[in-house]
């Protein structure tokens, strides 16, 4: 197993401080607006790392022997991309010195001993609550509703209040119910929900102190983010027309393989980006997508099933991804002749909604 020699003759295993580093990276600043936003700090047992949207802190097993912040991008590529038995760390005149007898490799990059911003982050969380059922996977689901507009506030979140996770952009809305009230609300920026939907179920703990949502994976390490500002739209006051579409239209099970197939065409576009347009004209359902340089993709489906079927006559865009995910809730998509709205709900007790203004045809 490859390890790390450091100051004091301590030694570590490589693949571990790699596996810290690899949780820190997402909190690491591409352009820092602050030197300390784009390093790591190492301190015995404990690593930090904060870009001013995220947070993220590891405890390691073993005691590292270092006390200072050092640049996080060379010195983790290099970690990373080692594939020396040994490496030898070292700090001397300011600098942390990386040696490995393999290919005669020094590298030395300069580190700081003091680290203001870092040292003042709160991780002390006294009291952690337990994940409610269903959180994880509601969150997962809602976000895609959250809009990408940089200029929505804080609908650039996910809303926690009560038993309720909603999402919503102004076109669209999501509402998942967990078995638990959480209190709130709590709007967690789209950076944290990143991080909570990658650990997924491997989060054991939450928490909410002074407006920052913190998330505990395992033992070792914490995740962390300031809940956004602002006044969340009443957007459950839009869901309560949800009861009131009292036609049905069931999409054709071959959809979910169409969708694939669009969505594999749009690998080129960001996951959150992505989007097909899903055109209803009586029995017969259209899809289309785009990614506005290199393709055109539009097929068209037999009839689906349903009540009022030949009474559809709508379109609207979607991300291929998140529809996927509503059919394996429900295939059946209400509707009615004036709203402005389609609706999904799951088939457990309506736990998931999803909202939608579409396009009369």
């Amino acid at each position: 197993m490859a390890c790390i020699l450091l100051r004091k003759e301590l030694i570590v295993k490589r693949t571990k401080l790699i596996e810290a580093m690899d949780k820190l990276y997402p909190a690491v600043a591409a352009n820092p607006i602050q030197e300390e936003m784009g390093d790591f700090r190492v301190s015995g047992k404990t690593l930090r790392a904060a870009d001013g949207l995220i947070m993220v802190q590891v405890k390691m097993d073993e005691d590292t022997g270092l006390d200072c912040r050092v640049p996080a991008a060379p010195v983790y590529k290099l970690l990373t991309s080692s594939t020396m038995d040994e490496i030898e760390l070292s700090t001397k005149d300011g600098k942390l010195v990386v040696k490995a007898d393999k290919h005669k490799l020094r590298g030395s990059y300069s580190i700081q001993e003091e680290a203001p911003y870092l040292d003042d982050l709160k991780f002390d969380v006294e009291e952690w609550r337990d994940i409610p059922k269903g959180m994880i996977s509601g969150i997962r689901m809602c976000r895609f509703a959250a809009s990408r507009d940089a200029s929505r506030g804080v609908l650039l979140g996910v809303l926690l209040e009560g038993k309720d996770i909603i999402a919503a952009d102004g076109f669209r809305i999501t509402q998942y119910q967990m078995g638990t009230d959480v209190g709130g609300p709590y709007v967690l920026s789209p950076e944290l929900i990143a991080q909570v939907v990658h650990y997924g179920e491997t989060i054991t703990g939450w928490a909410v102190v002074d407006s920052v949502a913190y998330f505990k994976v395992g033992e070792d390490t914490i995740v962390a983010g300031r809940c956004l500002e602002g006044q969340y739209p009443p957007a459950k006051d839009f869901l309560q027309e949800a009861k009131t579409l009292d036609k049905t239209f069931v999409l054709p099970e071959e959809l979910v393989e169409v969708l694939n197939r669009h969505d594999k065409q749009l690998t080129e576009v960001a996951l959150e980006d992505r989007e097909v347009t899903v055109t209803i004209d009586g029995g017969t359902v259209k899809i289309s997508s785009t990614d506005d340089v290199t393709y055109e993709l539009e097929e068209t489906l037999g009839e689906g099933d349903g009540d009022e079927t030949d009474g559809a006559k709508l379109k609207f865009s979607i991300t291929p991804t998140f529809l996927s995910q509503v059919l394996k809730e429900s295939r059946k998509m209400r509707f009615d002749d004036k709203s402005k709205f389609i609706c999904f709900k799951s088939r457990d007790e309506g736990k998931f909604t999803y909202l939608a203004t579409v396009e009369r045809l």
